[in-house]
C-alpha cells in the first residue's frame, strides 16, 4: 500500500513538472548539452595525451563514464535530500515528520525531478558508445560484475549524500555542503595517481570517494583480465555487502538525527 502511495507521489510530481513543458524541455536540453560538452573537453584532452596518470586513454574514459553513470543514477533517487534545508526552512519538513510513512522515502519521491532521467540516458548512451575503447573483455561475467560494482558505487555515493544531508538538521542552509559535494564529485573523474599522498589518504578514508569510481573500475579491469568468475563474484558480493552496510549506517544516522530535530519555529 505504501509503495503505491510513493508511486502516486512520484506521478503527481512528474505531472506537475510536465505542466511547464517548455521549462522541462529546456532543462533536459541543458543537461544533454552539458554532458556532451564535458565529453568533448575530455576527448580533446585525450587527443593530446596517450594516458592520464597511470591509466591509458581507454581506461580513463571508462572511469569517467562509470563515475558519471553512478552519480546520475544516485541523484535520480536521492537528489531531493539536497533540498532538505529548504524544506526545513519552509516548515514543510515538519509536516513530513507527522505523516505515517518513511520520511526519507517520501522526501525522495516528493518533487521528483524527472529531468534527471535525461542525464541517466545520456550517461548510458555515452557509456555504451565507447565500449570498444575500454580494453575490457565483454561477456556475461564482465557485464554482471560491472552491474554489481555500479550498485556498490551508487550505495556508497548515496551514503555520503545521506550523511551530509543529516547535517542540515543543524545548519539549515545546506548550500555550502552541497557545493562541497559537487567539488568532491568532480574528483571522481580522475585516477587517484594524479593526487599527492595526503589527498589520497583523505579520499580513501575520511571522504571515501575513491570507492565510488576508482576502486570499482580497478576491480573491473582486474576481473576482466586475471580473475575467475567464481573469485570475481565473491569479491563483488563482498564489496556490495560493505557498501550496503555503509548505506544502512548512513540511513540509521539520518533517522537518528531526525528524531533529535526540533522545529525551526
Amino acid at each position: 500500500m505504501k509503495i503505491k502511495m510513493f508511486w502516486y507521489v512520484i506521478k503527481s510530481s512528474v505531472g506537475n513538472t510536465l505542466l511547464f513543458r517548455g521549462s522541462f524541455l529546456l532543462k533536459i536540453l541543458t543537461i544533454l548539452l552539458s554532458e556532451i560538452f564535458s565529453v568533448i573537453s575530455m576527448l580533446i584532452i585525450l587527443t593530446r595525451f596517450q594516458g592520464y596518470g597511470d591509466m591509458t586513454s581507454g581506461q580513463f574514459l571508462f572511469l569517467y563514464f562509470f563515475s558519471h553513470l553512478s552519480y546520475s543514477l544516485c541523484i535520480l533517487v536521492f537528489n531531493n535530500l539536497r533540498a532538505l534545508g529548504f524544506y526545513i526552512q519552509g516548515g514543510f519538513f515538519d509536516k513530513m515528520l507527522l505523516m505515517p510513512v518513511n520520511t526519507m522515502a517520501y522526501l525522495c519521491c516528493y518533487n521528483f525531478d524527472f529531468s534527471i532521467i535525461g542525464q541517466v540516458i545520456t550517461s548510458l548512451i555515452l557509456f555504451s558508445y565507447f565500449d570498444r575503447s575500454y580494453g575490457i573483455v565483454w561477456n556475461f561475467g564482465s557485464v554482471l560484475f560491472i552491474i554489481m560494482m555500479l550498485i556498490s558505487s551508487i550505495l556508497i555515493l548515496a551514503s555520503i549524500l545521506i550523511v551530509l544531508s543529516s547535517v542540515a538538521y543543524y545548519i539549515i542552509d545546506w548550500k555550502p555542503l552541497d557545493n562541497m559535494f559537487g567539488a568532491f564529485r568532480e574528483m571522481l573523474w580522475y585516477p587517484m595517481s594524479i593526487y599527492n599522498e595526503a589527498v589520497r589518504i583523505i579520499l580513501y578514508s575520511l571522504v571515501p570517494i575513491a570507492y565510488i569510481a576508482f576502486v570499482p573500475v580497478e576491480l573491473i579491469y582486474l576481473f576482466s583480465k586475471d580473475l575467475t568468475f567464481g573469485m570475481g563474484m565473491m569479491i563483488a558480493f563482498g564489496v556490495m555487502l560493505c557498501a550496503g552496510l555503509l548505506f544502512y549506517g548512513a540511513y540509521k544516522l539520518w533517522f537518528y538525527q531526525s528524531k533529535k530535530y526540533q522545529s525551526v519555529g
